[in-house]
């Protein structure tokens, strides 16, 4: 009985341990999604700034509705720009895939 007993203890102290470490883990990584969040948006007021401190400034050179049309085309660049750089994961073929022979390959 005291084997059975010392089991359980111990598996007690075990789910015990895992748990600190867990919430530990948790804590750690609510903080950093947090601080990454707060970052982004910083970054994307930023962003938004020099977007409409470049706007001011072609206004002043040129007329407002060019210079709107002038940063929309800059804008629609750098995010196809960011967009194409983005590498998308090519899916595998699995084992039915590779069964299947196209029609024009008889043999």
């Amino acid at each position: 009985m005291k084997g059975l007993a010392g089991l359980v203890l111990s598996l007690f102290d075990l789910c015990e341990a895992e748990g600190r470490l867990l919430q530990e883990n948790v804590i750690a990584t609510v903080r950093r999604s947090v601080i990454l969040t707060l970052g982004l948006v910083f970054g994307a007021v930023a962003l938004a700034f020099l977007v409409a401190s470049a706007y001011t400034s072609l206004r002043l050179f040129i007329a407002a509705p060019i210079a709107l049309a002038i940063m929309a085309v800059i804008c629609a660049c750098i995010a196809g720009v960011m967009l194409w750089s983005v590498k998308l994961k090519k899916k595998k073929p699995t084992q039915a895939d590779q069964d299947v022979k196209p029609e024009n390959q008889d043999q």
